[in-house]
Protein backbone atom coordinates (compact mmCIF):
# COMPACT_ATOMS: atom_id res chain seq x y z
CA UNK A 1 0.00 0.00 0.00
CA UNK A 2 1.41 3.43 -0.95
CA UNK A 3 2.45 5.66 1.95
CA UNK A 4 2.81 9.38 2.41
CA UNK A 5 6.26 10.94 2.30
CA UNK A 6 7.48 14.08 4.04
CA UNK A 7 10.18 16.11 2.33
CA UNK A 8 12.01 18.64 4.50
CA UNK A 9 13.01 21.38 2.05
CA UNK A 10 15.58 24.11 2.69
CA UNK A 11 14.69 27.47 1.14
CA UNK A 12 16.72 30.67 0.55
CA UNK A 13 17.59 32.89 3.52
CA UNK A 14 17.22 36.04 1.44
CA UNK A 15 18.19 35.68 -2.21
CA UNK A 16 15.57 33.58 -4.00
CA UNK A 17 18.17 32.55 -6.60
CA UNK A 18 19.73 30.31 -3.94
CA UNK A 19 16.88 27.80 -4.26
CA UNK A 20 18.15 24.46 -5.54
CA UNK A 21 16.80 22.68 -8.61
CA UNK A 22 15.96 19.69 -6.44
CA UNK A 23 14.00 21.89 -4.02
CA UNK A 24 11.95 23.37 -6.88
CA UNK A 25 11.21 19.92 -8.32
CA UNK A 26 10.18 18.65 -4.89
CA UNK A 27 7.83 21.57 -4.25
CA UNK A 28 6.33 21.19 -7.74
CA UNK A 29 5.62 17.52 -7.06
CA UNK A 30 4.17 18.04 -3.57
CA UNK A 31 0.46 17.69 -2.91
CA UNK A 32 0.66 19.89 0.18
CA UNK A 33 3.25 22.37 1.47
CA UNK A 34 3.68 22.82 5.22
CA UNK A 35 5.02 26.23 6.23
CA UNK A 36 5.44 28.44 9.29
CA UNK A 37 3.38 31.40 8.09
CA UNK A 38 0.85 31.04 5.28
CA UNK A 39 1.52 34.48 3.73
CA UNK A 40 5.30 34.05 3.80
CA UNK A 41 5.10 30.54 2.33
CA UNK A 42 2.59 31.60 -0.35
CA UNK A 43 4.80 34.54 -1.36
CA UNK A 44 7.83 32.30 -1.64
CA UNK A 45 6.00 29.65 -3.69
CA UNK A 46 4.71 32.35 -6.04
CA UNK A 47 8.27 33.62 -6.55
CA UNK A 48 9.28 30.22 -7.96
CA UNK A 49 6.05 29.68 -9.91
CA UNK A 50 4.49 27.07 -7.61
CA UNK A 51 0.90 27.08 -6.33
CA UNK A 52 0.03 24.49 -3.68
CA UNK A 53 -2.31 24.13 -0.69
CA UNK A 54 -0.55 25.31 2.48
CA UNK A 55 -0.84 24.02 6.04
CA UNK A 56 0.64 26.13 8.85
CA UNK A 57 2.85 24.56 11.51
CA UNK A 58 4.40 27.16 13.78
CA UNK A 59 5.06 27.99 17.44
CA UNK A 60 1.30 28.32 18.02
CA UNK A 61 0.54 24.83 16.70
CA UNK A 62 -0.43 22.44 19.49
CA UNK A 63 0.93 18.89 19.76
CA UNK A 64 -2.59 17.55 19.21
CA UNK A 65 -2.77 19.38 15.88
CA UNK A 66 0.55 17.90 14.78
CA UNK A 67 -0.66 14.42 15.77
CA UNK A 68 -3.80 15.02 13.71
CA UNK A 69 -1.69 16.04 10.70
CA UNK A 70 0.42 12.89 11.04
CA UNK A 71 -2.80 10.84 11.19
CA UNK A 72 -3.85 12.44 7.89
CA UNK A 73 -0.51 11.40 6.41
CA UNK A 74 -1.16 7.83 7.54
CA UNK A 75 -4.72 7.72 6.21
CA UNK A 76 -3.94 8.63 2.59
CA UNK A 77 -0.79 8.57 0.48
CA UNK A 78 0.30 12.12 -0.35
CA UNK A 79 3.53 14.03 -0.88
CA UNK A 80 4.13 16.66 1.80
CA UNK A 81 6.88 19.28 1.63
CA UNK A 82 7.82 21.13 4.80
CA UNK A 83 9.54 24.53 4.59
CA UNK A 84 10.40 27.21 7.14
CA UNK A 85 10.01 30.95 6.58
CA UNK A 86 13.60 30.86 5.32
CA UNK A 87 16.62 28.59 5.47
CA UNK A 88 16.79 25.04 6.76
CA UNK A 89 13.67 23.59 8.43
CA UNK A 90 13.85 21.91 11.86
CA UNK A 91 16.75 24.22 12.77
CA UNK A 92 15.45 26.82 15.25
CA UNK A 93 11.88 26.51 14.02
CA UNK A 94 8.79 24.53 15.09
CA UNK A 95 9.05 21.92 12.33
CA UNK A 96 11.16 19.53 14.37
CA UNK A 97 8.15 18.07 16.22
CA UNK A 98 6.41 17.20 12.96
CA UNK A 99 9.54 15.42 11.70
CA UNK A 100 9.82 13.55 14.99
CA UNK A 101 6.18 12.42 14.97
CA UNK A 102 6.25 11.42 11.31
CA UNK A 103 9.39 9.32 11.82
CA UNK A 104 7.88 7.64 14.89
CA UNK A 105 4.96 6.42 12.78
CA UNK A 106 7.11 5.11 9.97
CA UNK A 107 6.49 7.93 7.50
CA UNK A 108 9.47 8.40 5.21
CA UNK A 109 11.20 11.73 5.95
CA UNK A 110 13.59 12.91 3.23
CA UNK A 111 15.90 15.95 3.51
CA UNK A 112 16.30 18.36 0.61
CA UNK A 113 19.36 20.35 1.74
CA UNK A 114 20.14 23.93 0.91
CA UNK A 115 21.02 27.25 2.47
CA UNK A 116 21.74 27.62 6.20
CA UNK A 117 22.51 31.00 7.78
CA UNK A 118 24.98 29.34 10.12
CA UNK A 119 26.97 27.62 7.39
CA UNK A 120 26.80 30.69 5.15
CA UNK A 121 28.54 32.80 7.80
CA UNK A 122 31.09 30.08 8.59
CA UNK A 123 32.07 30.04 4.90
CA UNK A 124 33.31 33.64 5.09
CA UNK A 125 34.14 34.08 8.78
CA UNK A 126 37.83 33.40 8.17
CA UNK A 127 38.36 31.91 11.62
CA UNK A 128 38.85 28.32 12.84
CA UNK A 129 35.44 26.63 13.07
CA UNK A 130 36.37 22.96 13.25
CA UNK A 131 34.96 23.10 16.74
CA UNK A 132 32.35 25.57 17.96
CA UNK A 133 29.44 25.84 20.37
CA UNK A 134 26.03 26.65 18.94
CA UNK A 135 24.11 28.57 21.61
CA UNK A 136 21.30 29.65 19.26
CA UNK A 137 18.66 31.96 20.70
CA UNK A 138 19.27 33.07 24.27
CA UNK A 139 16.47 34.04 26.63
CA UNK A 140 14.68 37.31 25.75
CA UNK A 141 14.63 38.11 29.48
CA UNK A 142 17.53 40.41 30.30
CA UNK A 143 18.66 38.85 33.57
CA UNK A 144 18.45 35.27 32.32
CA UNK A 145 20.25 36.19 29.08
CA UNK A 146 23.05 37.82 31.05
CA UNK A 147 23.44 34.70 33.20
CA UNK A 148 23.52 32.52 30.08
CA UNK A 149 26.27 34.66 28.55
CA UNK A 150 28.35 34.65 31.72
CA UNK A 151 28.08 30.86 31.81
CA UNK A 152 29.19 30.67 28.16
CA UNK A 153 32.20 32.87 28.87
CA UNK A 154 33.20 30.81 31.89
CA UNK A 155 33.03 27.57 29.92
CA UNK A 156 34.39 28.59 26.51
CA UNK A 157 36.46 31.77 26.96
CA UNK A 158 39.75 30.17 25.94
CA UNK A 159 38.73 27.29 23.71
CA UNK A 160 35.61 27.40 21.54
CA UNK A 161 33.92 29.95 19.27
CA UNK A 162 30.27 30.62 20.09
CA UNK A 163 27.43 31.07 17.57
CA UNK A 164 24.32 33.11 18.45
CA UNK A 165 21.09 33.99 16.66
CA UNK A 166 18.41 36.48 17.66
CA UNK A 167 15.55 38.54 16.30
CA UNK A 168 16.32 41.49 13.98
CA UNK A 169 15.31 44.16 16.51
CA UNK A 170 17.53 42.83 19.30
CA UNK A 171 21.02 43.25 17.82
CA UNK A 172 22.03 46.24 19.96
CA UNK A 173 20.70 44.73 23.20
CA UNK A 174 22.32 41.37 22.44
CA UNK A 175 25.71 42.96 21.79
CA UNK A 176 25.37 45.04 24.95
CA UNK A 177 24.59 41.87 26.89
CA UNK A 178 27.64 40.15 25.38
CA UNK A 179 29.67 43.21 26.36
CA UNK A 180 28.51 42.72 29.94
CA UNK A 181 29.92 39.19 30.05
CA UNK A 182 32.91 39.25 27.67
CA UNK A 183 35.96 41.58 27.51
CA UNK A 184 35.70 44.62 25.23
CA UNK A 185 38.56 43.28 23.09
CA UNK A 186 36.49 40.20 22.14
CA UNK A 187 36.05 39.94 18.37
CA UNK A 188 32.61 39.53 16.80
CA UNK A 189 31.92 38.27 13.27
CA UNK A 190 28.46 39.42 12.22
CA UNK A 191 26.58 38.14 9.19
CA UNK A 192 23.90 40.74 8.40
CA UNK A 193 21.17 40.19 5.77
CA UNK A 194 23.26 37.47 4.19
CA UNK A 195 22.70 36.68 0.48
CA UNK A 196 20.70 39.91 0.07
CA UNK A 197 21.76 43.14 -1.66
CA UNK A 198 22.36 44.74 1.76
CA UNK A 199 24.57 41.85 2.91
CA UNK A 200 27.43 42.75 5.24
CA UNK A 201 30.04 40.56 6.89
CA UNK A 202 31.40 42.69 9.72
CA UNK A 203 34.36 41.99 11.99
CA UNK A 204 34.73 44.23 15.04
CA UNK A 205 35.56 44.12 18.74
CA UNK A 206 32.88 44.60 21.37
CA UNK A 207 34.19 48.07 22.19
CA UNK A 208 33.03 49.16 18.69
CA UNK A 209 29.54 47.67 18.93
CA UNK A 210 27.58 50.91 19.30
CA UNK A 211 29.13 52.42 16.18
CA UNK A 212 28.41 49.25 14.21
CA UNK A 213 24.77 49.07 15.29
CA UNK A 214 24.13 52.73 14.41
CA UNK A 215 24.95 51.98 10.77
CA UNK A 216 22.63 48.96 10.49
CA UNK A 217 18.85 49.13 10.02
CA UNK A 218 16.83 46.27 11.47
CA UNK A 219 17.63 43.02 9.66
CA UNK A 220 18.22 39.28 10.05
CA UNK A 221 21.63 38.25 11.37
CA UNK A 222 23.79 35.55 12.89
CA UNK A 223 26.97 36.20 14.83
CA UNK A 224 30.06 34.43 16.07
CA UNK A 225 31.88 35.33 19.26
CA UNK A 226 35.52 34.58 18.49
CA UNK A 227 37.11 32.71 21.38
CA UNK A 228 39.65 30.49 19.66
CA UNK A 229 42.94 31.48 18.04
CA UNK A 230 45.00 29.58 15.49
CA UNK A 231 44.03 26.79 13.13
Amino acid sequence: MPKSVLYVVATPIGNVDDITLRAIKTLESADIVIGEERRVTARFLKSIGVNKPIIEVNEHTKSEEIKSLVNEMLMSAKVYAQVSDCGTPSFEDPGVELVQRAAEFGISVIPIPGVSSLMTLIMVAGIPMKKFYYAGFLSPKKEIRQSELKALFTKYHDSTNIVLLDTPYRLQSLLDAIGGAFPNKTEIILGYKMTMLEEKILRFCLAEREKVCQSLPKGEYVLIIKMREGR
